[in-house]
């Protein structure tokens, strides 16, 4: 059985399995309420054969964990593991902001990436989870659905949704980059000679989770209710990425995928 025929029979027997009408299955992975999930699930296995086709098999292991979120324990989109030191790396998997991409009339270049927790904390699991994660519940309560820097390692973000925008008609998502800022893209990434859209969601961008807090010198906080805006130690919901105009690479604290492996470093180092 080739892989093209097992990947078809597993299809069809989902749906016979959760009785979804194959015929309409287009429909229903089209629909707006479903389409981001599917593309938020898809970018963590692109994600993962990205990485294991970077980072050297006899030094790196990176696999998919089979877990579930729980309230009091954040699941791992993917997990790297150091093989000399025995030591694993989680990364969490984010898209970028939908219609993102920004060129201020300054020249300035950016992106935001959307990260933030996909169910808000309710009060009684604030009040048990707060002393766990060494912050008050007032803090917490004011960051209800704030990732905290120490929930994972590493942030991995897709730089092609960036570029989406919802059809007001029909509310599909449209893949809609503005025509004067294809050069700009183009330089971005540093690949002018393929599809543009495929070359966007293959370029994949990292950081350091404990690089995008107020506390680490990055953006305040901007939640109204925090008392400790600038050295706060929550992940905003959509940090800010930044390019060079001159180079087209991200600027730290992100990085693209050239720079992974030192970027694992770096975490390992402080583990």
């Amino acid at each position: 059985m080739n892989q093209k025929s097992s990947w078809e029979e597993e299809l069809i027997k989902y749906c016979r399995d959760f009785n979804i009408p194959i015929d309409y299955l287009s429909d229903i992975l089209r629909d707006s309420k479903v389409n981001p999930m599917i593309r938020g699930k898809g970018f963590e296995f692109s994600t993962l054969v990205a990485f294991q086709n970077i980072l050297r098999t006899d030094i790196w292991e990176v696999s998919k964990p089979n877990m579930n979120a729980q309230a009091m324990q954040h699941d791992v989109d993917i997990l790297v593991k150091h093989i000399p030191s025995g030591k694993t790396i989680s990364v969490e998997c984010k898209l970028s902001k939908k219609d993102s991409f920004r060129i201020s009339k300054t020249g300035e270049i950016t992106a935001a990436v959307k990260c933030m927790r996909s169910r808000t904390l309710g009060q009684e699991i604030i009040e048990d989870r707060a002393p766990i994660m060494g912050v008050t519940v007032e803090q917490l309560n004011a960051h209800k659905d704030n990732y905290l820097t120490t929930d994972f390692d590493v942030v991995a973000s897709s730089f092609g949704n960036a570029f989406y925008t919802t059809d007001k008609e029909s509310g599909e998502y449209i893949w809609t980059p503005a025509s004067s800022h294809q050069e700009v893209i183009e330089k971005i990434l540093q690949n002018p000679n393929v599809d543009l859209k495929k070359a966007a969601f293959d370029y994949i961008l990292v950081a350091k989770a404990s690089d995008l807090s107020p506390s680490a010198g990055f953006y305040p906080c901007a939640r109204k209710t925090c008392k400790h805006r600038d050295s706060c130690a929550f992940i905003p919901n959509y940090p800010v990425v930044k390019f060079d105009n001159r180079s087209g690479a991200p600027i730290k604290p992100w990085n693209s995928l050239r720079a992974l492996e030192d970027v694992l470093l770096e975490v390992l180092s402080k583990k």
